[in-house]
């Protein structure tokens, strides 16, 4: 793992209040003799048992039931406004969990969900699972969407390193790029993409090649200024204007025709959209990102 690359994984517990309790005092027991320890509900019904022996430490795990239904809310609430699988991470094998399975299927049954990718998983599949969305990294995806705004940033990229700056980005497809058109972020001199003058740094992916080439040598951050006011866009990479066009005009179509955008459905079809940096392809850094709406 590299943490300069790395992504993250946020956290809901079940903790607030006392809402989950291991190994409280009134809840802990050392066990006299061998046999089988055996937990009721109000009406009489066993709830789970364990066969235990003389000299075991025995710890009752306390939930209440309220806290797992605002458990599940708070995760639907966060999965739906990060989009991110969202995991419970709770083993059917453990009567505990076993329990609390039920109540948050009962409890998810409340939402729609749908559209959201939640899962239960035991605990060691989801520690793989979220082993590798933290190893892999992430495309990073503004909330707010901008038309007409002035974009600064720095960046600078590993040995062969590709990333990418997207605006007017919609998460319609599988993919930002499949929506958005790129200022391209790239080593020129290792990655193949930069025997191409329209898929090299600062170029618009695919479409347009910069003027001149102004990129820094690795190790260096390059200084970006993108500027979009009334569909007309400039590319400036450290300090020189390398290109502009005219965004959904009659020439822009054209070379979307041309390009390996022309089947995909929503690629450069919104008027506005989200500001995203590529994540998912190698060490990047970026820094002093700041956009202002004009």
């Amino acid at each position: 793992f590299n943490v300069s690359t790395m992504g993250n994984v946020s956290n809901v517990g079940l903790m607030a209040k006392k809402a989950e309790e291991y190994g409280s005092h009134d809840k802990t027991f050392e066990i006299l003799c061998d046999g089988v320890i055996r937990v009721f509900n109000a009406s009489g019904a066993t709830l789970f048992e364990h066969a235990v022996k003389s000299g075991d430490i025995w710890r009752m795990c306390q939930t209440k039931d309220l806290a797992i239904e605002n458990w599940v809310k708070l995760a639907v609430k966060r999965a739906r406004s990060t989009k991110l699988k969202t995991i419970f991470w709770l083993d059917e094998k453990r009567a505990h969990d076993k329990i609390v399975i039920k109540k948050v299927e009962h409890y998810l049954s409340n939402h729609n969900i749908k559209a959201l990718d939640i899962k239960i998983m035991s605990p060691i599949t989801a520690m793989k699972q979220t082993l590798e969305s933290i190893k892999k990294g992430v495309d990073i995806i503004s909330k707010e969407k901008y038309k007409d705004f002035e974009l600064e940033l720095e960046w600078k990229v590993q040995s062969g390193g590709n990333s990418g700056i997207f605006y007017f980005a919609n998460e319609k497809d599988n993919h930002i790029w499949q929506s958005a058109p790129e200022m391209q972020v790239l080593d020129n001199i290792v990655h193949i993409d930069g025997k191409r003058t329209t898929t090299s740094a600062g170029a618009l992916y695919d479409l347009i090649a910069p003027s001149v080439v102004v990129v820094k040598p690795i190790g260096e951050f390059n200084q970006v200024r993108i500027v979009a006011k009334n569909n007309h866009i400039e590319h400036w990479l450290n300090e020189i204007k390398i290109l502009e066009y005219d965004y959904q005009s009659d020439n822009f179509k054209r070379l979307i025709a041309k390009s390996k955008f022309r089947d995909m459905p929503f690629f450069a079809n919104e008027i506005e959209g989200a500001i995203g940096l590529q994540g998912d392809h190698g060490e990047v850094w970026y820094k002093n990102i700041r956009i202002r709406k004009l």
